[in-house]
């Protein structure tokens, strides 16, 4: 309500498109007899409202309706004023829905039904207030919140009619048949969950992995993609068993009716749900349908809605099974424009709710009010809506709320004053530490007692020993007079960066803050505080970071390396001259095409979605859906009866800071890149992640600070990830969990979860650290723990008295078994590529012969190097160790792939490759990195072609596939003639097409598209080959035993990559900023050859005659201006060693 009280604001559309919405005041009206008037609360949109904005929707045009209309339809609010009447059916204080058409009350809809249609012909519900015919309203059922209780009007109710509409009222079915769902958007998923409690078979189609694991976690039966399976109809009658689907909720229009019709069971039923939409006039073939109907005793039936008394027969349903529906996210009224076109994007799974709270100012206000006169308030709230209970809940979690985002000073002050344009006191983000936070999380507390779920299985591989043979030398670290740090500054610009004499490696990756009195600014709402001098360039993969400043110490191994060589050209520029133009640049190159790249997270508070229970039950039904399959570091059993007594907690445990985090990962993994609900919660975590965790050990603490670290890293944090995750190490140690203790007399549950999390660590906190490119921190001597056992996770129970045998297949623990064993066997390799003196090509073939294979010979047949036809929820980890000694090969072998190019490759053909026994060192390390890269490159297209396509998932086939790519690369540039050019460039073509289809899931795709096609673009055009030449299918990845034998050479066969269509990004000529990066990566493009000519010659002065490890050759190298010797054979390539 506005300043004056008689007058309310409402939204408005001309139906001229979703960006002319626009607010308007008006009277509050006054309800006349029968009328109540209702204070609108919550608003749920339906995918009709956007048609509606946008001038598409043609359902009434002979209703005659006006083109000025208030949208929406589906409303929960409290009826606070009644007109006459003799009835008395509401109260004041009732809490109501809306019902679509307002003259609908039973039986089949009329046409004279549709004139009163609410958001067209009638005005809608996106408005403060509102008056009904008392009719046209049924009760909110208590247990829902009001974004929960708007969601059903038109979704539920039409997936209600679309179930039982062909039954008598109040005889409810579907139990023992099968419902096909095409899609998750709202019907969909109110169906499948009415399906679901009503005891049905459900089949869920959707184009997302990601959705259809969600959809699973809801209760769906089957799930199918139909952009993989575009025969989904031949998919549905299989698994039906030529049956069909008893009620096929049709949803797609013209193009899958027909597929339909082809899976419906004979004399089932076909819903076609919705309205027809101005955009589906396509041409299409509909002369059978006749045909089609008849021929298996079909029945189409158009579904529009339903009337009032179907609506309550629902509730009854719906409060007997306390079915809570999805919202997926909760706007408030300010941003309705927002809400509007987040919808219409179609990336949301469930609803997508208005809050009809006028923005943050109301909210603090309200706040002030009631502190300030809590008598007044309390007689309010009983004379008003009697719900004193609710308000006062609702108010502390306002509270809970602001807490998070302002101080206890600021929050004072604005209680008593409100949100003026400056605040007094500095910012929490800016000022407070988080030992000073005070907020529990966003976590609400669930009810005890909730439903068991259905476990997942777990799994694992045989057990080794931790020891560790290593040797260390420490002589270097005794004689530090004799460091070179005065070498001259000419000297070859080395792959580690000194740091800056103004910063000292220093680093700040705190989240900006959100200007609260200018919501629209570009800018920190603080001026120039710490806040602005955050890097704007930093990535977990430690790949596109060029520049160290205040980004933190990035080793030689990182991928920052290269691109740090790269970009610093000949390095006789002034570095401090450059520094600022450099950053800019790479800044341009990032922000340039706004439209392509996704968007960063969005500001604190802004559309900041409220976190109700059910989507927090989702996002951890997500979390052990696509997160712990691949790192199983929680007991998905234990977790999930704990979380259901979260309420019998203490707020701000660490078992709430757990929840949170699980809730985080669940939301970012089950995302697209641009759902930033995740960072919400996870400010929730930071606030309980006090300074006073660190005086506490416990089994919760070590998995909350490695998941936060993983996460973080994921979120392009990466000191922040790296010192998480060195707390979680130093936690694991205290608690012991690196030792298995003899005689100790505890249950087999305990160990057995001790050994899971010390070895889940091992896989977070390893590879996080080698990608950083930093010496190891994790222990090599001492550790007696063995793996967690091969055996399914409900097999051993908390009360179990001795351990199940193992089992001869996949679990989930079968991945963090296999890549321990990698990351024990390859620690050697690791310290000899960041340490002196450098490794030759003899000594690296010796350690990859004994280490790599001696490793990929010991894996289990379920689990070995191969494509194997595991559960689609083990293929992550399957792949990830795949990859992962695949690019440590390229990694150990590319320096005498770097010199061979400069010599043109010659002797390199697979006609030109010389017997095992004959071949150097140097040409044997050559094809292996040849080889390696193929494969990896393979290996990622297979499972990019039927693996589940996540958030996680994508991070990491990028990750990995951008230093595989760099081999073809490289060689293209240098050599665009050579014989096996068109295999390297089926093989870049490869990775391109990969890259280009995971924009949505990783925001890093599109940047690094761009600099791939920089660096090799023109060497990628496609020049026609004989038939002889034309490119094969991606060819398998051999196992080791089929490779054993021919190891030793790994001559490059050039086998070929089908790619799909891939159009290069074009550049505009008139687009300033644009140009400006092309003219500074030209720059860098021409610095690569010069830095390419510097690397070779190093890495072959410190390396003598490769041919023998005895031979060595200078002791030299490059050395930087610290007197470090560089030119290793891990010191020049890297876009990012491992994970």
């Amino acid at each position: 309500m506005s300043a004056d009280s008689q007058t309310m604001i409402g939204w408005e559309t001309a139906q001229d498109g979703l960006d002319k919405l626009t607010k308007s005041t008006c009277p509050i009206p006054v309800p006349g007899e029968g009328e109540v008037l209702v204070q609108v609360r919550a608003v749920s949109l339906n995918y009709r409202d956007t048609e509606v904005a946008m001038g598409l929707y043609t359902h009434h045009k002979a209703v005659g309706a006006s083109s000025k209309v208030v949208p929406c339809s589906d409303m929960c609010g409290i009826v606070v004023g009644i007109g006459n009447s003799k009835h008395g059916i509401w109260n004041i204080g009732d809490r109501v829905l809306s019902i679509f058409c307002q003259t609908h009350l039973t039986g089949q809809i009329k046409e004279k039904d549709m004139a009163f249609g609410l958001g067209l012909p009638l005005d809608g519900v996106l408005q403060q207030y509102r008056v009904f015919p008392a009719t046209g309203l049924v009760k909110a059922p208590d247990y829902l919140n009001d974004e929960e209780a708007s969601t059903l009007p038109i979704a539920a109710v039409t997936a209600w009619m679309s179930i039982n509409e062909m039954r008598p009222i109040n005889h409810p079915g579907g139990h023992g048949e099968t419902i096909l769902l095409q899609g998750t958007g709202g019907v969909s998923i109110s169906g499948l969950q009415i399906a679901h409690a009503a005891g049905a078979k459900t089949i869920v189609t959707s184009s997302s992995d990601a959705k259809l694991a969600r959809a699973k976690a809801l209760g769906a039966t089957f799930t199918i993609n139909y952009r993989k399976d575009p025969d989904w109809q031949n998919t549905v009658m299989d698994l039906t068993e030529n049956e069909g689907a008893d009620i096929i909720f049709e949803t797609g229009g013209a193009h899958t009716l027909r597929k339909s019709f082809d899976c419906v069971a004979f004399g089932g039923l076909i819903d076609c749900i919705g309205y027809l939409s101005g955009k589906q006039d396509e041409p299409t073939d509909r002369t059978n349908t006749n045909v089609l109907a008849l021929r298996r005793n079909v029945t189409l039936k158009g579904i529009l809605n339903g009337p009032k008394d179907r609506f309550e027969e629902m509730m009854r349903f719906y409060v007997a099974k306390k079915i809570r529906p999805v919202v997926d996210k909760i706007f408030p009224f300010d941003e309705a424009k927002e809400a509007f076109q987040y919808l219409f994007g179609g990336g949301h799974f469930g609803k997508v709710v208005i809050r009809n709270l006028r923005g943050l100012n109301v909210l603090v206000r309200t706040l002030g009010n009631l502190a300030a006169n809590v008598g007044v308030a309390k007689d309010v709230a009983m004379a008003g809506c009697q719900h004193l209970t609710e308000v006062e809940e609702r108010l502390e979690k306002a509270e809970a709320l602001l807490r998070t985002f302002f101080t206890e000073t600021e929050l004072s002050q604005m209680l008593a004053h409100g949100i003026t344009n400056k605040l007094d006191v500095p910012s929490k983000a800016a000022t407070e530490s988080s030992s000073q936070a005070t907020t529990s999380g966003f976590l609400p507390s669930p009810a005890q007692g909730s439903a068991q779920r259905q476990q997942e299985r777990t799994e694992s591989f045989s057990t080794i020993g931790a020891g560790s043979d290593q040797k260390v030398n420490l002589s270097h670290l005794e004689s530090p007079a004799d460091s070179k740090g005065d070498v001259a500054d000419d000297t070859p610009f080395p792959l580690e960066n000194p740091p800056a004499a103004d910063d000292d490696f220093e680093w700040d990756e705190r989240e900006s803050s959100w200007n609260i009195a200018d919501p629209g600014a570009g800018r920190s709402a603080f001026g120039d505080d710490v806040e602005s001098e955050i890097p704007k360039i930093t990535d977990g993969m430690a790949t596109l970071t060029a520049d160290d400043s205040n980004a933190g110490f990035l080793g030689s191994v990182s991928g920052s390396a290269l691109l740090r060589l790269i970009w610093r050209g000949t390095g006789t520029e002034n570095k401090t001259d450059t520094k600022s133009e450099r950053r800019e640049s790479l800044e341009q190159l990032f922000s340039h095409r706004s439209s392509e790249y996704p968007a960063t997270a969005t500001p604190w508070l802004r559309a900041q979605p409220l976190f109700t229970r059910a989507v927090v039950d989702t996002l951890i039904d997500a979390y052990f859906a696509l997160y712990h399959p691949t790192f199983p570091i929680l007991h998905e059993a234990t977790f999930r009866e704990q979380y259901a007594k979260l309420n019998s907690r203490t707020m701000g445990s660490t078992w709430h800071t757990l929840a949170n985090l699980v809730a985080a990962l669940g939301s970012f993994v089950s995302s697209t890149s641009s759902d930033d609900t995740h960072v919400t919660l996870f400010n929730g975590v930071k606030a309980n992640l006090s300074i006073n965790s660190l005086e506490t050990g416990s089994l919760s603490l070590v998995q909350a600070f490695a998941m936060a670290a993983n996460y973080l890293q994921k979120r392009n944090r990466p000191n922040s990830g790296y010192n998480y995750g060195g707390i979680a190490l130093r936690l694991a140690i205290s608690l012991g969990l690196h030792k298995e203790f003899r005689g100790w007399q505890t249950a087999p549950f305990k160990k057995e979860i001790r050994r899971r999390v010390w070895w889940s660590l091992c896989v977070l906190d390893v590879g996080a650290t080698v990608t950083y490119g930093r010496p190891l921190n994790w222990p090599q001597v001492g550790v007696d723990i063995p793996f967690p056992l091969n055996i399914h996770e409900k097999d051993l129970q908390m009360d179990s008295t001795s351990c199940p045998p193992e089992v001869n297949e996949a679990t989930i623990y079968t991945y963090v078994r296999t890549q321990s064993s990698y990351h024990l066997h390859t620690i050697r390799i690791y310290n000899r590529l960041i340490s002196n003196p450098i490794p030759s090509a003899a000594e690296l073939i010796s350690l990859d012969d004994e280490l790599i294979d001696g490793w990929l010979s010991g894996l289990p047949p379920y689990f070995r190097d191969d494509n194997l036809p595991l559960p689609n929820e083990y293929l992550l980890g399957h792949a990830i160790s795949r990859w992962r000694f695949r690019i440590m090969r390229i990694i150990m072998y590319r320096p005498f792939l770097i010199r061979s190019a400069q010599d043109g490759l010659d002797g390199t053909t697979a006609a030109a490759v010389p017997p095992a026994q004959n071949a150097s060192a140097e040409t044997i390390a050559t094809n292996r990195c040849f080889k390696a890269a193929e494969e990896c490159i393979s290996a990622i297209f297979q499972f990019w072609s039927s693996g589940t396509h996540t958030r996680l998932a994508a991070w990491y086939v990028l990750y990995f596939l951008l230093q595989a790519a760099l081999i073809p690369i490289h060689c293209l540039r240098r050599n665009p003639n050579h014989p096996d050019a068109s295999s390297w460039r089926d093989q870049v073509l490869t990775a391109l097409s990969i890259i280009n289809a995971m924009n949505d899931l990783n925001p890093s795709a599109p940047k690094c598209r761009d600099i791939i096609y920089r660096l090799c673009g023109e060497s990628l055009d496609y020049r026609p080959r004989p038939q002889s030449q034309q490119p094969r299918p991606p060819s398998n990845v051999q196992t080791q035993q089929d490779t054993g034998a021919s190891w030793t050479n790994f001559p490059n066969t050039g086998a070929g990559f089908t790619t799909p269509p891939f159009t290069f990004p074009t550049t505009d000529s008139t687009d300033t900023s644009m140009n400006a990066w092309m003219t500074e990566i030209d720059t860098v493009i021409d610095g690569y050859d010069i830095y390419c000519d510097r690397l070779s010659h190093a890495a072959m002065a410190g390396m003598g005659d490769l041919g023998s490890a005895g031979e060595a050759g200078p002791p030299g190298g490059f050395a930087n201006n610290d007197g470090t010797q560089i030119g290793t054979g891990v010191q020049d390539w890297d876009w990012g060693l491992m994970l």
